[in-house]
């Protein structure tokens, strides 16, 4: 994942298609490092088998790859199940959108990724754009 965040000194993501969610949807896991510490996160689609997070959100993580690959540099012990704050996600491509502008920032960052993602295909630039804009936009 591009760099840019202050003390950030590298983010990796990883799609999976999550055990729980709605047909072929897929989760994200994300590891910040930070020099000697590492953070994860799981971005995840609802689960219709479950009454409590039966909607996208994100959480803290204490491991990746569908909780096969453990972080032994995290802080310890660490809330993995709530919070679980919700995303304003509904399918894969608004939840990797969720997970970029968390990196990344709205508007200018996102901008900025989808621009170098997308160089020289000015309609698709702004197609996902337009699909982060109406995600992150509240109507009156």
């Amino acid at each position: 994942m591009p760099r840019g965040q202050s003390g950030v000194y590298a983010a990796f993501f990883a799609p999976w298609v999550s055990a729980h969610g709605n047909g072929a949807s897929m989760s994200f896991d994300l590891l910040v490092l930070q020099r000697a510490r590492a953070i994860g996160f799981r971005f995840e689609p609802g689960s219709t088998s479950s009454a409590v997070h039966d909607y996208d959100h994100v959480q803290l993580s204490e491991s990746l790859g569908d909780r096969e690959v453990g972080l032994s540099q995290l802080l310890s012990p660490m809330p993995t199940q709530f919070p679980a704050f919700p995303l304003p996600s509904h399918d894969n491509v608004t939840r990797f959108l969720a997970l970029v502008v968390a990196m990344h920032g709205y508007p200018d960052g996102i901008d900025r990724i989808l621009g170098a993602a997308f160089s020289g295909r000015p309609n698709e630039h702004r197609a996902y754009f337009d699909i982060t804009r109406a995600m992150l936009t509240t109507v009156d």
